[in-house]
């Protein structure tokens, strides 16, 4: 009894808080600002209220609101413009107290809702600031999707201009300004490296937005590392006539150059950089690849979700993620997807979260992703955390519409990482650690030394502590962006207990 008492073990329990992080914390999506006058938001603040006037900026209020941390640096935002009163403009999104910047963020037209996904870096007051550059007045409507820790390598930029095909028209630094429009089945090959705040190297992908303008015919744009085999996706799409913006997160490829490609007709492409992510950081960059196409006919990576048909109103699907298109089967928090609603029946939109994270019966949150118009071809950008089972949720408000996703992209978990400081103790004390979806490290022996522990997972960690030959305290701290107090305790051969906790470690 004697020696099986000697490897019971103890469990000590880590809770997830404050003590790590990852670079991007996804969140539920919830609606920071709604300008209608019914409009509401998740604290009743900046809702309702009034229309933003021609010419005129609205500073939002985003840290301390939806739990995001007043030393945040960037913020994720599903933005849309609906009821505009004049026939066409545009809003830009940038860090308040920042000049304008030249650049735009979407563009609409009367009589449509269009949203679009910002990156925006948080300036003065925990602010970023809405520019409405129309002749007219228009509501607008900002759901927050996840924001980047102070900590986080991405590097948020105020926008700037690195492509303008049209005539007349500047760039930040005169170069790819003015050449004319992309004509049929035409690629360009965009240099993004020293350019715009944008470093010359170590540089893994940039976030754009990327606007196509004045086409002449029904087309679509699509946007991938510089030296790659151009993807069977699109980014964006237009059809003659019209101005339409989304953001892309790609990879940096040959010549620090990511390419665009326009399929019919003419057309003039705007790029406007938000950010970048350097070469070492938790966002992996993907070949842009087909998760779901409910479409009669139509293929995926992997087949699965493929033809299914269109998504109902008021209904929702659920979506493998982990494990296809590139995305590992484990440690992600987030993924960035392209999400088009293609052909819908009636005015609606579409919202993306992860599975089950809202509540038990997994209810869509007060939040937009796609906004659309009957018979429209919509797409956008969103960065959506993986919820249970490793699948997101996708939801649709009306009508019926065929949904279309792509991945572009992923956020790793960031490893949990605890320090066990034994200040004495048995030597031959091994530490071992369990939890969903990670691989423990490694055997940890104390032998009077510090331990140290990475794991990386999306559930509490079990730290499994075996007792040496010897008897004797072992006091437990946590080491890392945050020192959390651990009460100590005594490890001895014919005894085990039940420790909880000892620190919290934060994803």
């Amino acid at each position: 009894m004697r020696l099986f008492a000697q490897w019971m073990a103890l469990f000590v329990f880590l809770g997830f808080s404050t003590f790590a992080q990852a670079q991007y914390v996804p969140l539920v999506p919830a609606r920071l600002l709604d300008t209608r006058p019914a409009g509401t938001t998740i604290d009743s603040q900046f809702a309702p209220a009034s229309v933003v006037a021609s010419k005129a900026t609205l500073n939002l209020t985003v840290t301390g609101r939806d739990g995001i941390p007043s030393d945040a640096k960037a913020v994720a935002l599903n933005v849309t413009v609906t009821d505009p009163t004049a026939a066409a403009g545009f809003l830009t999104v940038w860090p308040t107290g920042s000049v304008l910047p030249t650049a735009s963020t979407l563009n609409f037209v009367s009589g449509k809702s269009i949203s679009n996904l910002v990156v925006a870096k948080i300036g003065t007051n925990g602010q970023v600031s809405f520019y409405n550059g129309s002749p007219g007045t228009l509501n607008v409507v900002a759901d927050v999707t996840g924001y980047f820790v102070s900590s986080s390598d991405f590097i948020a930029l105020t926008p700037a201009r690195l492509l303008d095909t049209r005539a007349g028209r500047l760039t930040v630094d005169g170069q790819f300004q003015g050449a004319g429009p992309l004509g049929l089945h035409v690629s360009l090959d965009l240099q993004a490296l020293n350019r715009g705040g944008v470093p010359a190297g170590s540089v893994s992908a940039v976030v754009l937005n990327v606007t196509v303008t004045g086409p002449t015919a029904a087309t679509f744009v699509t946007a991938w590392p510089t030296g790659n085999t151009r993807p069977l996706t699109s980014n964006l799409n237009a059809v003659a006539g019209q101005t339409v913006a989304n953001a892309v997160v790609v990879g940096i490829g040959t010549g620090g150059s990511i390419s665009l490609y326009n399929n019919q007709g003419s057309s003039d492409l705007v790029v406007d950089v938000l950010g970048y992510f350097p070469t070492s950081n938790d966002y992996t960059a993907l070949q842009p690849t087909r998760l779901i196409d409910t479409r009669s006919g139509t293929a995926t990576t992997d087949n699965q979700y493929a033809g299914i048909g269109a998504l109902g109103s008021n209904a929702s699907l659920n979506m493998n993620v982990l494990g296809r298109g590139g995305v590992p089967a484990a440690g992600v928090a987030a993924i960035a997807l392209n999400l088009t609603a293609v052909s819908p029946t009636l005015n609606g939109y579409l919202t993306a979260w992860g599975t089950a994270t809202t509540n038990a019966a997994n209810a869509p949150p007060l939040a937009m992703a796609v906004n659309y118009g009957t018979g429209d071809l919509i797409p956008s950008l969103v960065f959506v955390p993986v919820g249970a089972n490793g699948q997101i949720s996708i939801y649709n408000s009306a009508g019926a519409t065929q949904v279309v996703a792509d991945v572009v992209g992923w956020i790793a978990l960031r490893p949990v990482i605890a320090s066990f400081n034994p200040t004495s103790g048995p030597a031959g004390t091994v530490v071992t650690i369990s939890g969903a979806n990670f691989t423990p490290s490694s055997l940890v022996n104390f032998n009077g030394t510090n331990a140290h522990i990475e794991a990386v997972s999306s559930t509490s960690l079990t730290v499994t502590v075996q007792p040496g030959t010897s008897t004797g305290a072992i006091a437990v701290t946590s080491a890392g962006s945050t020192t959390h107090s651990a009460t100590p305790f005594t490890v001895k051969p014919d005894s085990s207990s039940l420790i909880t906790p000892i620190c919290k470690a934060s994803l």
